[in-house]
């Protein structure tokens, strides 16, 4: 279905959010997706899995081995494009449940695939990543996973919290590109 999505063609960075497969235990679904992403406009291009890419939780090791160089693949990492700090997280719903983790100060985005507690989150939202962002202060916070709030943003005094899912866009034929315009929100 993500080949229905219209990017732009000036687009500097692309970000997905993970949920490139459907559940598939196959490395077929991450080979076609990557084709189609590495051939996206953009200089740069970052992914994160989601629950659905069951390959990174049953052979990390073989789904990593797909990635092309450039595609940055972030699973509790970080990197610096162009003065920008953007760190992943693996959270996807089960993996936080008795963990403890700290995010590097200076963080620009984080990008997780399932949200933190209390924001987009259908209530459904982990309160270890709600912590880490209340410590860590990202300036942005990107996810997906909860379809029906897609493309919505909050905004509070520390971080603008992004859901940039487009699943339930995508499945209802709407190929339109819309996008949660940050050049204007005054931050950076």
């Amino acid at each position: 279905m993500n080949n229905r999505l219209e990017i732009p063609e000036d687009v500097d960075i692309l970000i997905c959010c993970g949920d490139c497969t459907r559940d598939d235990m196959s490395d077929e679904e991450i080979i076609d997706f990557l084709k189609w992403y590495t051939q996206l406009p953009g200089r740069y291009k970052i992914f994160v899995p989601g629950n659905h890419d069951m390959l990174f939780e049953t052979e990390p090791e073989m789904a990593r081995l797909h990635f092309p160089t450039s595609v940055t693949l972030l699973e509790d990492c970080g990197v610096i494009i162009d003065d920008i700090y953007f760190f992943g997280v693996t959270c996807r719903p089960w993996r936080f449940e008795n963990s403890e983790y700290d995010l590097p100060k200076e963080v620009d985005f984080l990008i997780t695939h399932a949200p933190a507690k209390g924001h987009l989150d259908n209530n459904t939202g982990c309160e270890i990543l709600k912590q880490m962002i209340d410590e860590g202060k990202p300036k942005y916070y990107i996810f997906g996973h909860i379809h029906e709030l897609g493309l919505q943003q909050e905004v509070t005094p520390d971080t603008t919290y992004l859901n940039v899912s487009y699943y339930n866009q995508l499945l209802h034929h709407y190929t339109m590109h819309e996008s949660l315009e940050l050049e204007n929100s005054g931050r950076r």
